[in-house]
């Protein structure tokens, strides 16, 4: 199974800036970072979304919308399950045990993004909710879509297209008329994020119909050095400057296109990555550290928020640099260690089950997703 080390590259990079981000907020916040904290985190999970839309996207494509079957909409959805349930239930597990108080039963049904206090058992799942959502509901719309359709490409990148304005005006709706904040009311609610996925499944699209289109933009530096301007000014920056000075709960923009700007920025990032050079590295050390860190981001995503929080709330008595630092580092070599273990024994077992299962996965090269 061949890997694109320019996709294990974005990954990489994304589980990086989430932990930055909350490296930073549970060991440097005496420090001003407030804003670094916003703009890593926000960043970080943007790419997830973008990627495992481009990433399911093109399975989607592949298996249902081309192949419109029952069956295969199963096989899809189990194959998904085989991936993400076994770590995530795991990690539940544990936090039953360890904070037993806070447990909800909507973490079991991906439910738990619509009250704020129900993340505090399981923060970093609702990025999880969103994704598991977005892979049931779109299966079966592109199923839909394929038999009433006949499997049409215009169709289908029209269709992405309207329901990515539909969702803009969606947002932009909600926004108006229940004034939300940025962070638990937009950012992490299930129905209102799902743009950032079609965002990747467009991508996807692109590259499956019109695959000239999709190899030309990285050809050129000009698309590269303006989208990382947008990126920049329109993403990074206001971002930063709204959380610093406490603007972006009241922002308009900030909370209804921001999302769908950064978003398509991402993409554009993500051909780049995937066509730039870095694939052409041989089995040398970046290229082993590059895999590493993309294999072992899921269950690091999922551990290493609470392992942060239990360190810095147990040790973090000295507010100097230098014992930030150290209590960072060691949170990531707990991280780490846990993750690699879940990885090792949880993961890799399914998947391997999976790829039984479902032979064709396998062999297609997509069963590492």
């Amino acid at each position: 199974m061949v890997r694109n080390v320019g996709l294990d590259f974005t990954r990489s990079i994304a589980i990086l800036m989430v932990l930055i981000c909350h490296g930073l907020s549970f060991f440097f916040m005496n420090h001003n970072v407030i804003g670094y904290v916003y703009v890593f985190g926000y960043l970080g999970v943007e790419l997830f979304f973008v990627l495992s839309g481009f990433l399911i996207g093109s399975i989607m494509l592949k298996d249902i919308y081309h192949k419109p079957k029952w069956k295969n909409l199963y096989e899809f959805c189990a194959k998904r399950w085989f991936r993400t349930f076994p770590a995530y239930f795991v990690m539940v597990i544990i936090l039953y045990f360890v904070q037993k108080d806070n447990f909800n039963m909507q973490t079991l049904f991906f439910l738990q993004n619509f009250r704020a206090e129900h993340l505090d058992f399981f923060a970093v799942s609702w990025s999880l909710s969103i994704e598991e959502w977005f892979y049931v509901l779109f299966s079966i719309f592109f199923l839909f879509l394929a038999k009433i359709r006949n499997s049409s490409k215009k169709s289908f990148i029209l269709v992405v297209v309207l329901l990515l304005i539909l969702l803009s005006v969606s947002r932009v709706y909600y926004v108006i008329n229940y004034s939300p904040l940025w962070d638990f009311g937009v950012r992490k609610q299930i129905p209102l994020r799902f743009d950032s996925m079609l965002v990747g499944v467009l991508l996807a699209s692109i590259k499956l119909y019109y695959n000239k289109i999709y190899e030309y933009i990285p050809k050129n530096r000009f698309y590269l050095i303006a989208n990382l301007l947008i990126l920049f000014f329109f993403g990074v920056l206001y971002v930063y400057n709204g959380i610093v000075h406490d603007t972006i709960n009241s922002s308009f923009y900030g909370r209804t296109f921001l999302f769908v700007i950064v978003s398509i920025s991402c993409a554009i990032l993500l051909v780049y990555f995937e066509k730039c050079k870095i694939n052409d590295l041989s089995q040398g050390v970046v290229k082993k550290l590059i895999t590493f860190l993309s294999k072992t981001s899921y269950s690091v995503y999922l551990v290493h928020f609470p392992i942060f929080m239990f360190i810095a709330g147990k040790y973090q008595s000295n507010p100097s640099i230098l014992s930030s630092l150290f209590l960072m580092l060691l949170s990531l070599v707990v991280t780490y260690a846990i993750a690699i273990t879940i990885f090792l024994f949880i993961e890799t077992p399914f998947m391997q089950m999976r790829n039984k299962l479902f032979p064709n996965h396998a062999k297609d090269g997509v069963g590492r997703y």
